[in-house]
């Protein structure tokens, strides 16, 4: 009991400072809120420094409990890269932070900047960690599915960052190619994002704890709302550093170290059951479903002040079109279910039928 008792408090002790770093964080993006709500009269250059400054922990913080949940015991050399090359996306966005922050120390902004293009290698190395968890997919059918849904959550995101970002930029028609190019980079990365977010959120790692994969999710989600707002101050030329947008990145900051420290966890993958054929294959994610939602809320937002009768029909025949298909949809998941349930108790009553028959058999042998 004496041995046991030093062993628990011995776990506890190395726990405590990652803990402890991880409610930091929190509280870190509470006290940012806190002062980027508050009424401080300070000067605009004041106030872009500190906002810039701010940055600077937690992106570090994030990538060292990153490293961290890469050495957790007993991951697959999958899970094991894909934590790597998270942290290594996440100290790229924190280079892109510091050279920024270099930048306004000697009030000279370059453009474009190494900054930039710190910030644009995050994208792709995001998104080769979130696709390098290891996923469960068995048969080619399961795989096509598993890529059509990915695709349709892609597009209709896809549809509100062209709507807030891609759309205007198109129309503004700068004559600076490097502008240009600039402006749309950011996007485009951000429909990487979204790819990344659809993939691990419609094939749930099996060595990522529900939790931790709740907070990942959760966390990409308010970095992407957060990309998408600077996008559109940016555009507008409202953007003020320091302010609620600022605030959304440090909050998506802190849920994404509270993934990490989450994560840091023993898989016990022999102990969990695998997947029935049913759920992994029969199952009707709804995430594909709200995208095509979205990307119809986008397009009524489109032609809002274009509204007519003859739009008005095209409009709703279109939903009744999508309607009816989501319908068909449903319903042909629901009969394989039960298909599946109906051949798995007809399996069962034979082996037992089988077992009775012979049982006087095996009596014999015995």
């Amino acid at each position: 009991l004496t041995g046991a008792r030093r062993s628990v408090l011995r776990i506890a002790g190395a726990r405590l400072p990652w803990a402890v770093l991880t409610a930091g964080l929190a509280a870190y993006a509470v006290v940012f809120l806190v002062w980027s709500v508050a009424p401080l009269d300070l000067p605009s250059a004041t106030r872009t420094l500190v906002g810039d400054a701010a940055f600077l922990p937690p992106g570090l913080l994030v990538a060292l409990l990153d490293w961290r949940a890469s050495t957790s015991h007993g991951l697959s050399r999958e899970a094991h890269r894909a934590w790597i090359w998270l942290g290594v996306a996440y100290l790229a966005f924190w280079l892109g932070d510091a050279l920024y922050f270099y930048y306004d120390l000697v009030n000279e902004v370059p453009f474009p900047s190494l900054a930039d293009a710190a910030y644009l290698a995050y994208y792709p190395l995001l998104l080769v960690g979130l696709v390098s968890f290891p996923r469960v997919l068995r048969s080619g059918a399961e795989r096509l599915r598993f890529a059509l849904d990915a695709a349709t959550v892609a597009l209709g995101g896809a549809m509100v960052v062209w709507y807030f970002v891609l759309g205007p930029i198109a129309a503004a028609g700068s004559t600076d190619v490097t502008e240009t190019l600039l402006a749309i980079s950011y996007p485009v990365g951000d429909l990487v994002l979204l790819l990344g977010l659809a993939i691990i959120a419609l094939r749930g790692p099996r060595e990522l704890p529900r939790r931790a994969l709740l907070l990942l999710l959760v966390g990409l989600v308010v970095s992407l709302a957060a990309d998408l707002a600077y996008g559109v101050q940016t555009l507008d030329g409202t953007y003020e550093s320091g302010r609620w947008v600022d605030t959304t990145y440090i909050i998506a900051w802190a849920l994404l170290g509270a993934s990490a420290y989450f994560a840091y966890a023993r898989p016990h993958l022999e102990t969990d059951p695998p997947p029935s054929a049913a759920t992994s294959a029969d199952s009707l994610p709804l995430l594909p479903y709200l995208a095509v939602a979205l990307g119809y809320g986008m397009l009524l937002a489109a032609i809002g002040t274009a509204w007519s009768p003859t739009v008005f029909g095209l409009v709703v025949g279109a939903g009744g079109l999508t309607a009816l298909v989501v319908a068909r949809q449903v319903t042909a998941v629901r009969e394989n279910v039960r298909l599946v349930a109906e051949r798995e108790a007809r399996r069962g009553e034979a082996r037992f039928r089988s077992l009775v028959q012979n049982a006087s058999d095996v009596i014999v042998v015995v």
